[in-house]
């Protein structure tokens, strides 16, 4: 009787250590983040860029109070686990650039850039984009969603409303129109994919 005692009290002792380590993370048990950004690096392009699209899409229509690259850092943050941002961009006058030396983030090309019409689903534009009414030049980012013979929707914040994320079809003619830096020169624009 002794020894079935002695068994069934050191299952229970074993049982109770075993619950509160699981309740209760180390140091040790910090695994979680690198766990996902080894899934993350695993993924196929194709993945990444439908996790970041799928993502994105969780806020078509909310009001974020945010910018729009600061809004397109936090999707893609929140769609890898954490386990790649967005670089800021580059000093006046090449906003339309992001900074170098980041890691997972392939650049696609500088100037002259890819023709729009040449992007793919997923791909992340950061511009230079003019208000042909008012004249005045601003960086933007935007995340491409669908592409056509002669247009793309596009998913970003700001652009339907003031800090607000909306879906919105862009002919390649319209984009273009707008695409101009502050220096006046043309097609100021570069294509990102997140690795």
């Amino acid at each position: 009787m002794k020894k079935l005692l002695f068994f069934v009290l050191a299952l229970v002792l074993i049982f109770t250590i075993s619950c509160s380590k699981n309740a209760m993370p180390t140091a040790s048990d910090n695994n979680s983040v690198s766990a996902l950004t080894t899934d993350w690096h695993q993924l196929t392009q194709a993945q990444r860029n439908s996790a970041i699209i799928t993502r994105a899409y969780q806020d078509n229509g909310v009001y974020t109070g945010l910018s729009c690259k600061v809004w397109m850092q936090n999707i893609v943050s929140s769609a890898s686990g954490g386990a790649t941002t967005l670089p800021m961009n580059q000093a006046y006058p090449y906003e339309c650039l992001w900074t170098t030396g980041q890691p997972y983030i392939y650049y696609m090309n500088q100037f002259p850039p890819v023709l729009i019409a040449n992007a793919q689903v997923g791909w992340i534009v950061q511009m230079y984009s003019k208000n042909l009414s008012t004249g005045v030049i601003v960086p933007h980012t935007m995340l491409i969603v669908a592409m056509y013979s002669t247009s793309m929707d596009v998913i970003d914040c700001n652009f339907v409303s003031a800090y607000t994320v909306g879906v919105h079809n862009m002919t390649f003619t319209y984009f273009y129109q707008h695409a101009i830096d502050p220096l006046g020169q043309n097609y100021r624009y570069s294509l990102y994919y997140v690795l």
